[in-house]
This record gives C-alpha cells, sequence and structure tokens, in this order.
C-alpha cells in the first residue's frame, strides 16, 4: 500500500517522540514559568515543580555570562552581529521562537519586519512581550502562548525564522 501524505502526517502526529517532545515542552513551561516568577520577586515559584539540578547550575551559569558579558560590552557586539545578519526584514514575516518576554534583539526585529510574531511556552512572559509591543504601537507584532508542536498557531507564511 503506497503511502500518502495524509497517512504519514498521522503517523507522525500519533508517533511516541513527538509526545515525549510535548511532555518535555510542559516540563520547560513549568520551569520557564517559575524562573519568570523567580525574577518578579513572587510566591508563585513554590506552586511550581523545581527543575533538577543539572538545569538550576546550567541557568545560573548561563545568567552569570550574560552579567559578565554585559560587563564587557558583549551583548552590544552580539546584538550588532545579530543584526546584520538579518539585514533588509521590512518586507518580511518574521516567527520569533522561544522569544520569552522579549529582548532588545526581539524588539528590533518586530519594529522593522512587515509582521511579527513572537511564540513562547511562557503565558507570564508573553504577557509582559505583548504589554511592549503594545508600549511600542506595533499593531503588526503579537507575541502567542503556545506549544509549537500542537499546531495552534496562526497560519502565516514565514520568511525568517529567528530561535
Amino acid at each position: 500500500m503506497p503511502h500518502t501524505a495524509q497517512s504519514s502526517e498521522a503517523k507522525v502526529a500519533k508517533s511516541p517522540s513527538k509526545e515525549r517532545m510535548r511532555q518535555i515542552n510542559q516540563k520547560q513551561k513549568e520551569f520557564y514559568e517559575s524562573r519568570f516568577a523567580d525574577r518578579k520577586g513572587t510566591e508563585q515559584r513554590k506552586t511550581v515543580p523545581a527543575a533538577n539540578w543539572v538545569t538550576n547550575v546550567w541557568a545560573s551559569l548561563r545568567n552569570h555570562m550574560l552579567r559578565c558579558g554585559k560587563r564587557v560590552s558583549m551583548d552590544t557586539f552580539v546584538f550588532s552581529l545579530h543584526r546584520r545578519w538579518m539585514g533588509d526584514i521590512s518586507d518580511s514575516n518574521v516567527l520569533d521562537l522561544g522569544c520569552f518576554d522579549g529582548n532588545q534583539l526581539s524588539l528590533w526585529i518586530a519594529e522593522r519586519c512587515k509582521k511579527y510574531i513572537g511564540l513562547d511556552l511562557s503565558e507570564n512572559a508573553i504577557s509582559v512581550l505583548n504589554r511592549k509591543l503594545e508600549a511600542g504601537k506595533l499593531n503588526h507584532a503579537k507575541a502567542i502562548a503556545e506549544d509549537l508542536l500542537d499546531g495552534k498557531q496562526p497560519a502565516i507564511s514565514v520568511d525568517v525564522v529567528y530561535a
């Protein structure tokens, strides 16, 4: 029996690896929501399952490196490099995958592209990014809290995926 595109898609949708990835994404969402709560100084963290020690060590190391990088203007260099890579995006639809609450480059992209969609697992972070986009009067830009694997995102064609 020949395989059709539909039967292949059905197999992918039911594959154990996709379900496993959804479970991992759910744990990531819990982790990022807890980190967001920590950053905002709320008590929400107590209700979210703690991350494992490897994740906590990695998050601590990454945050330390980011702070050190800022001290030596590494963030300015990286921002400049990414802008150069992006080039002219004025006529582009951009998907910012894993945008969290929007960094300097996320906002730079949203200000310059034709359509901007920020996608992240964290509802709290997406809420903050949407407020930033609204404050910048970027009506062509929005952020969505969804799991990419769920397929609930708006159907748009994208020219650039930034992750």
